[in-house]
């Protein structure tokens, strides 16, 4: 549990008010609360994240992202996350960048790399990215795998934001309901969310999502048929000029928390 406490403290220390001190573009934590059901299954998430980022140069930023989630089944499983951003800011609400990421779960770990562009103003907020991760630990294959993820959220009024987020794994292995074998399996992670501002700096927010798969085998195409589905309810509270970090983190681990 020691680790846990690290992990929260550090979270912590990224929105301490020393931080401010020099060079602190902007810096959020979040909090989630979330239920899954489908079939045989109801089960239940908390995920804690914490961000923020630094100017240290005239164009130039630095990231950082703590990530922890518990989900709440027969096996208690969890996982952590840690990612580093740097950033090229193309305008001073939007940038450019490629991030370096740490995962850490029950049974494998991995590191996630890749390039991503974003933006953040006080009416909306969007992030694209794209990389690679490569995966070790307990039955795990060499297998080459992408990330890939958009998002955005905005404004539409009194105090009420809209957004869409999508998030993708491509080129895992596995096994159709006929028994075939199968690669280039993609799992897909797709959800709304409607926002209320209750402040600048502070937000509550719902989340639906559904998590499917599908994989293409010469002319046959995949696709699963028992999609989970999830409702999530959370906090954030942000902190910073840009009202908050530009990018999260890139987890695969946490795929589906």
């Amino acid at each position: 549990m020691s680790y846990k406490i690290v992990l929260s403290a550090a979270i912590a220390a990224m929105i301490a008010p020393s931080a401010f001190a020099q060079g602190l573009t902007g810096a959020s934590v979040t909090g989630e609360y979330r239920n899954y059901y489908g079939d045989d299954l109801e089960d239940t998430t908390l995920l804690l994240q914490g961000g923020v980022e630094f100017a240290v140069a005239n164009d130039f930023a630095v990231g950082a992202n703590l990530g922890f989630g518990r989900f709440d089944d027969a096996e208690d499983s969890d996982y952590t996350n840690a990612t580093l951003h740097a950033l090229y800011m193309v305008s001073p609400t939007a940038a450019v960048g490629g991030f370096v990421a740490r995962d850490s779960a029950d049974n494998f770990d991995s590191t996630n790399y890749g390039i991503e562009f974003g933006g953040r103003s006080n009416t909306s907020r969007y992030e694209i990215y794209y990389g690679r991760t490569d995966l070790s630990g307990d039955n795990v294959t060499d297998e080459d795998i992408s990330i890939f993820g958009a998002s955005f959220d905005v404004l539409v009024g009194s105090g009420i934001s809209l957004g869409l987020q999508y998030e993708s794994y491509t080129g895992l292995e596995g096994t159709a309901e006929s028994g075939a074998t199968v690669d280039d399996v993609t799992l897909s992670d797709t959800s709304v969310i409607a926002r209320y501002n209750v402040t600048p700096a502070a937000s509550v927010y719902g989340e639906f999502g559904t998590i499917g798969a599908n994989a293409f085998e010469g002319d046959t195409t995949f696709v699963s048929n028992d999609d989970i589905r999830y409702f999530g309810i959370g906090a954030e509270f942000t902190f910073g000029g840009q009202r908050g970090n530009i990018f999260g983190e890139r987890s695969l681990a946490g795929f589906g928390f």
